[in-house]
């Protein structure tokens, strides 16, 4: 497995920044809170915790885009490494080819120049006897 390159690392600070930024809201929010009853008998408060979850939802989006980004990526590197690679296959292929044919076409023009002689020579030695 090949490193992923610059998205990656900046995928990596980007997800401490948020670590880091949630971790803070957190303790400014429990810093701000007024004192009240124990926590076991605090009841939740959504309306307080939504505006937080939907920050976290919109920063995993957009780690999740950036990732499948990175995949994407990834996907077309190879599949250029593989266009690259048959490419190469086919030229070497192609060039195997024509050597084969160019000694098969050597082979043919001394056997079609000995049959041209040779038919000189039977028409030669028909009429010699004729």
């Amino acid at each position: 497995i090949k490193p992923r390159g610059p998205r990656s690392s900046y995928f990596r600070t980007n997800r401490q920044e948020v670590l880091k930024q949630q971790a803070e809201q957190q303790q400014e929010d429990h810093e701000n809170q007024a004192p009240g009853p124990p926590i076991d008998e605090v009841e939740e408060q959504p309306t307080i915790q939504q505006p937080a979850v939907q920050i976290d939802v919109e920063e995993i989006r957009e780690v999740v885009r950036e990732e499948v980004e990175n995949l994407q990526d990834e996907m077309e590197e190879q599949l250029r490494n593989l266009h690259i690679n048959m490419i190469s296959q086919f030229h070497q292929q192609s060039q195997e080819i024509n050597s084969v044919l160019s000694k098969h076409l050597t082979t043919i023009d001394r056997l079609t120049e000995e049959n041209l002689r040779l038919r000189e020579e039977n028409e030669r030695l028909r009429r010699g006897q004729g």
